[in-house]
């Protein structure tokens, strides 16, 4: 007798997750708790409660997840978690409908196959950059997996909204993976200006990034660009940066930025007005270049305004710096180039180290800071004080003696940044008051020194980027539509 064929489902509905599924079987990411993936909307045939999932890329052999069920007794949710962040990749799901034990030789499995992509959930195509997970909220905030997404947060409808973004692995613009029609990814095609554009450019305080950007202990490589101090844009990752926000967790590696501000993750930054604070945490910046008006290993230039600015558990390494005189600015630091304020609030440099390699002015007859940890500390007037400690606490930070001829450049001081050797920097004990529980662990920092040879130094590296963070909270929700799978028969 010729075994039944078992129908597979009577339907199905696909979501997209950027959070761990409340049906998800499988144990959470090593280094990331909040897992990527599929959710099916998933009602079984009443013939079997037995199923397989599997999922490939379309044309592939190779399975991205594969599920098996012993029981589905009814509508469920199937959570198939792996990494989808890549856009513009297409997908093959097939779910198998597997005879009951005591039904084997009676009925024969069955299997339905569908191919899908990921739409975009933010309202702008693959092309522009268009995120795949998240609502640009705190608990589900837009995943940014390529440079195309991290260029995309510059659109005026992510840019100033205060919105949260996340992102999900290294970015690497010469990464093969970024090619646009087989040549290395740039921002806007035109390489005499580098390959990228910053995230909100223009030196202009009503125009700026606002938002928050975890960076998800993960890195941003081989990244530049090059303008002029006429044309008043700040050049980093992030150009200028204000009101509310918030970086970390996010590293830059290989970078050269020109521009007014020019810093290896932000190029300019505000704490804009009372109430509001800016601040950047746990970031680092490996082996770059900056030129401009103010030039910092991590950060440019920063103006707290009336509000607050604070940069914490941060460091730089192999990092050159030249200032080009304009306007009253000429300062270049290890970890950020200028610091202003005309308030005692709270703003701060604490807990961070720098090894520059080289710091220098075009002009050093007029007012300049050329210092190991922040090249100035001063007054929005531009006369410093006798206790910068009056308006920035510069406390618990470090840098390698030699490389600069102060810790703070403007006014000359080493108070709260202070020079040691570099097998100092191999000392944990060296670091004290530093959380080498929850925030540093000591490892090693490799760059580029001024030779052009590669050296590895033992320093404290930052937890955040060794696999030790804790995303045990669910973080993600349905997508606003979701893929319909037509499975029935």
């Amino acid at each position: 007798m010729k075994p039944n064929r078992l129908f597979v489902l009577a339907a199905a509905g696909l979501c997209l997750l950027s959070g761990a599924a409340a049906h998800a079987q499988e144990p959470l990411a090593a280094s990331y708790a909040a897992v990527q993936g599929i959710k099916i909307d998933f009602t079984p045939s009443p013939r079997t409660p037995h199923y397989r999932f599997e999922l490939r890329e379309k044309g592939g052999e190779t399975l991205l997840c594969a599920k098996e069920f012993d029981s589905l007794p009814g509508r469920t949710d199937v959570f198939l978690p792996f990494d989808a962040a890549l856009p513009g990749a297409q997908y093959t799901l097939s779910v198998t409908a597997l005879p009951q034990t005591e039904r084997a030789g009676l009925d024969d499995a069955a299997t339905k196959v569908r191919d899908f992509s990921l739409p975009t959930v933010c309202g702008h195509t693959l092309a522009q950059g268009g995120f795949l997970y998240g609502d640009g909220s705190e608990g589900n905030p837009y995943l940014v997996a390529s440079p195309a997404q991290l260029q995309h947060i510059s659109h005026a409808d992510h840019r100033g909204k205060g919105q949260y973004f996340r992102q999900t692995r290294d970015i690497d613009l010469l990464d093969p993976a970024f090619y646009q029609d087989g040549a290395p990814y740039d921002a806007d095609t035109s390489p005499s200006n580098g390959n990228w554009l910053p995230i909100a450019p223009a030196h202009n305080w009503n125009n700026t990034f606002i938002g928050h950007y975890d960076g998800g202990g993960h890195a941003v490589r081989n990244i530049s660009y090059i303008n002029s101090l006429t044309s008043n844009q700040d050049a980093g990752i992030f150009g200028i940066v204000s009101r509310n926000s918030s970086i970390h967790d996010l590293g830059v590696e290989n970078f050269h930025f020109e521009g007014l501000g020019a810093g290896g993750i932000v190029g300019a930054a505000s704490g804009w007005t009372t109430g509001m604070t800016t601040r950047f945490y746990r970031c680092y910046a490996l082996n770059g270049y900056a030129k401009g008006a103010n030039a910092g290993g991590c950060f440019g230039y920063l103006h707290s305004d009336t509000g607050n600015l604070q940069i914490e558990d941060c460091y730089c390494a192999g990092f050159t710096g030249e200032v080009v005189y304009s306007n009253g600015y000429n300062d270049a630091g290890g970890i950020a180039s200028e610091i202003s304020s005309n308030h005692t609030g709270q703003n701060w440099v604490r807990g961070c180290y720098a090894i520059p390699l080289s710091l220098s002015t075009n002009n050093t007859s007029a007012r300049h800071g050329l210092g190991g940890v922040v090249g100035t500390v001063v007054h929005p007037s531009y006369v410093s004080y006798p206790s910068y400690a009056d308006f920035v606490d510069v406390q618990g930070n470090y840098y390698l003696a030699g490389s600069a001829p102060y810790g703070v450049g403007h006014p000359a001081s080493d108070s709260g940044a202070a020079p040691i050797s570099s097998s100092s920097f191999g000392e944990q004990s060296t670091f004290s008051g530093w959380d080498f529980e929850g925030t540093w662990t000591m490892g090693a920092v490799s760059y580029t020194d001024a030779s052009g040879a590669e050296r590895t130094i033992a320093a404290p590296v930052l937890r955040a980027f060794q696999g030790g963070r804790d995303y045990a909270a669910a973080q993600g929700a349905r997508m606003r539509a979701a893929l319909t799978l037509g499975f029935s028969e």
